[in-house]
């Protein structure tokens, strides 16, 4: 048996070996700014699906994280509220 089992606690890695690191993000930005690069086209590139590109690029590329959380500020979405209002009904009017 290969594995956990025969080699000593120091040499194993935990969770499975990455498949794009880190060190990618320069040239995987270079490639989505490409004109008419789209995420697809850059994920098929790199071997991989969409969402690992996303899910990639949500954790190493803090401009990325910044821009979209400002704008998320302004969508207006946290101002929403749960009242309803329902027509007919006069809340002045005392019942008959």
């Amino acid at each position: 048996m290969h594995g956990i089992k025969t080699h000593p606690p120091e040499m194993a890695q935990a969770g499975r070996k990455r498949i794009l690191s880190p060190d990618k993000l320069p040239e995987i930005r270079a490639k989505l700014n490409e004109p008419g690069a789209t995420t697809t086209d850059v994920a098929k590139a790199l071997g991989v699906g969409r969402s690992t590109l996303f899910n990639y690029l949500e954790r190493y590329d803090l401009d990325r994280r910044v821009n979209r959380q400002k704008k998320n500020v302004g969508s207006g979405a946290e101002d929403s509220s749960d009242q309803v209002e329902v027509s007919g009904a006069d809340p002045d009017r005392s019942s008959l």
